[in-house]
């Protein structure tokens, strides 16, 4: 029952975390539009890159904490 709920738990934070992902894409493809002269293919398709991006991300920051470090991913992750 406890792995249950972690389970749970994180799949919940991974969905709130997408979700607020989708939000900010739709705030700003309004200003992204405008600023680019963008047709319809083109924001949809920088809509589609940038969610991508993100899923493809997620699922390698994990192999990659493992091979690195978790101290390497923090200093790589600073600006």
């Amino acid at each position: 029952m406890k792995g249950a709920v972690l389970v749970a738990i994180a799949a919940s934070i991974g969905n709130f975390l997408q979700g607020w992902d989708n939000a900010t894409i739709a705030g700003s493809i309004l200003y992204i539009k405008k600023d680019l002269a963008l047709q319809t293919t083109m924001e949809g398709l920088v809509v589609a890159m940038s969610l991508i991006g993100a899923t493809v991300i997620t699922t390698c920051s994990g192999p990659v904490s493992d091979w690195l470090g978790y101290l390497m991913d923090l200093v790589l992750a600073l600006p």
